[in-house]
């Protein structure tokens, strides 16, 4: 018999992970005063703790690339109404679209946006290119008071 220890199961979740009922995130009328914590598997049970200040939960921010299709190409001039659209589809999620850029170059479009967490800005980003006129990237993004966090736990 070999002494190795038996293999992780990746699929299963840590006990302290704890997701806020879809519930409580739609509803407009109550503040979020939960603490997050949501795990990634497939980054090695990476977890992120959303901080709570004043009773608010803290939103993660994140910067969205986005490329036409090309479907979205045929129907660009329908974009300003489908970023409507988005911000609404966005709600639903507990995301909140801060802003929506057009732009030049390698990408067609920008977005900035607030999620309570990862889960809920992945659905969106899926949601959105499910619908055909557009394939997004995706970017964790710090504020500076974030970032002086950071560099103070490195070693």
């Amino acid at each position: 018999m070999s002494a190795l220890p038996p293999k992780a199961d990746i699929g299963s979740q840590p006990r302290d992970v704890r997701f806020v009922p879809k519930a409580d995130i739609d509803a407009p009328d109550k503040e979020h005063e939960r603490s997050f914590v949501v795990s990634a598997p497939s980054v090695g049970w990476r977890q992120h703790q959303l901080t709570q200040q004043s009773g608010k939960t803290t939103m993660a921010t994140y910067v969205v690339l986005a490329r036409f299709t090309d479907q979205g190409v045929k129907n660009a001039k329908d974009s300003p109404k489908r970023a409507e659209a988005f911000r609404q589809m966005a709600e639903t999620f507990g995301v909140t679209v801060k802003d929506i850029f057009w732009t030049q170059g390698r990408y067609d479009i920008v977005i900035v946006i607030e999620a309570p967490d990862e889960l809920s800005a992945t659905a969106l980003n899926l949601s959105l290119s499910a619908l055909g006129n557009i394939r997004t990237e995706s970017l964790r993004a710090f504020s500076s008071a974030d970032m002086l966090k950071i560099v103070a736990k490195m070693l």
